[in-house]
């Protein structure tokens, strides 16, 4: 992990070109870097890994992965696969659990910004 910490680093402070491709790609090597090492270490039967399965939502996406671990997933898919739609279900969820509208939100912070 050190070694991608480090060659992201270099990316990100010297900008060649297709910086934030090669620095995104680093970024999933990192993590399933981390992913192998929690699994190799953690016991086999430890709350953390089932945690995901008791979220219906987090469930049907790991789900979703582990159907098609060779498939490279983009978290529109993933949320299609949870069933978040286009903007609308984003604005509906977003008010549900936060209690705002994004663009209400987007309004508030404006206001707040040129009362300042």
């Amino acid at each position: 992990m050190d070694q991608a910490l480090a060659v992201i680093d270099q990316e990100l402070t010297h900008r060649p070109m297709a910086v934030g491709l090669v620095a995104e790609r680093l970024a999933v090597v990192m993590l399933v870097h981390a992913l192998r090492l929690h699994l190799a270490t953690a016991p086999h039967h430890s709350p953390g890994r089932h945690a995901g399965l008791a979220d219906p939502l987090t469930a049907a996406a790991l789900t979703a992965l582990h159907r098609e671990p060779a498939r490279p997933w983009t978290v529109a898919e993933l949320a299609r696969a949870v069933g978040y739609g286009p903007e609308s279900a984003l604005s509906f969820t977003s008010k549900r659990v936060m209690g705002i509208a994004p663009g209400d939100h987007r309004r508030r912070a404006r206001e707040t910004e040129d009362e300042h």
